[in-house]
This record gives C-alpha cells, structure tokens and sequence, in this order.
C-alpha cells in the first residue's frame, strides 16, 4: 500500500473493509502484519473482525496474538473476541501468548 501516513493507511482499509472480498481480505491481513506499528496493526485487526471469514479470522487471531506489544496485542485480541467461533475462542486461551 503506497499511503505513507500510518493513520490514513488506517482509516482506508477500515473503510474499504465491508467492500471488499475474501482474497483481498486476506490480502489486508498480510499487509496488516507487515505494518512496523503496533497500535496500527491492532486497530486493523480489530476494524476487520465483522467481515472476516473463520479461516480469515484464524490468521487475524495468529497475527494478534504475534503482536509484541502487549497493550497493542491486547487491543487486538479483544476487537477480535466477539466474532471468534467457539473453537477460536477456545483457542485463544489454550494456547500462551
């Protein structure tokens, strides 16, 4: 994604989110764990929640919880917590951060 401001790069894929398909969802994860910001990641995650797939929701629970920051990891982890499957979500306190 060639927007250099963290915040508008943000802003743009929250609002693009609902529109857009299951590949480029999964697209916007991958970007979404290349950003060098922490808090941004987190906030993407989260954003992406509602229009994720179970598989998609997958990597986006593996992204969250790679988060180094745990404050930013956190903040993830509890955007994604309302849309997680039972089995997510059992793996989410299965496993050690």
């Amino acid at each position: 994604m060639d927007i250099e401001d963290k915040h508008a790069q943000v802003r743009a894929l929250l609002k693009l989110a609902p529109y857009f398909s299951e590949p480029l969802l999964g697209e916007t994860l991958a970007v979404t764990r290349e950003m060098d910001e922490c808090d941004a990641q987190a906030t993407v995650l989260a954003g992406l929640a509602p229009h994720l797939t179970e598989t998609l929701l997958r990597e986006a629970l593996a992204a969250a919880r790679a988060i180094g920051n745990w404050n930013a990891r956190a903040q993830a982890l509890a955007g994604l917590a309302p849309y997680l499957t039972n089995v997510l979500y059992t793996r989410l306190y299965s496993q050690p951060s």
